[in-house]
């Protein structure tokens, strides 16, 4: 996706800092603060420009917004997660946004079946409503990046 290793490497570590600052700060104050999220962003319109791919990196804005909507009509995230998710895509283009909404899935579908599994039980208001949120919106994003990254780089073919 981008034109040379020092670009990704340096996105990839906007990438990274910006994740971990959001993780750090929502464990704090349960909130992801807009000028995190607009420093993603700006960080992805300046690699945009020094990369020259547009397109992508625009297609991962968009791309982004979508999934943030779809995670926000279910109930799952606040408005926050949505712009981390806008940043993150603006950085390192559409496969973020995609291998979150596939994680986020798959996390679905094994709880929906371990709750089929496991039968009803009695539980509290306030149990329901923690265990409803599957892992915070940072977490998820965190590990669809790595998995991306994996995925793109592929290093188990370059170590020899």
């Amino acid at each position: 996706m981008f034109e040379s290793r020092e670009i990704a490497v340096i996105a990839f570590g906007c990438l990274g800092t910006l994740i971990c600052l959001s993780m750090i700060i929502e464990k704090n104050t349960q909130k992801i603060p807009n000028w995190l999220n607009l420093s993603g962003i700006i960080c992805g319109i300046v690699i945009a420009i020094v990369d020259g791919q547009w397109s992508l990196h625009l297609t991962g804005f968009f791309l982004a917004f979508l999934t943030g909507i779809f995670f926000l009509k279910l109930g799952i995230s606040a408005a926050g997660l949505v712009k981390l998710l806008m940043a993150a895509g603006t950085i390192a283009g559409p496969v973020i946004p995609i291998m979150t909404l596939v994680l986020f899935l798959l996390c679905w579908g094994v709880g929906a079946l371990y709750r089929k599994l496991a039968g009803p039980r009695d539980v509290d208001a306030a149990e329901s409503a923690s265990s409803n949120r599957l892992m915070s919106g940072p977490l998820l994003i965190a590990l669809a990046s790595l998995l991306s990254l994996l995925l793109i780089y592929r290093p188990w073919e370059q170590a020899v």
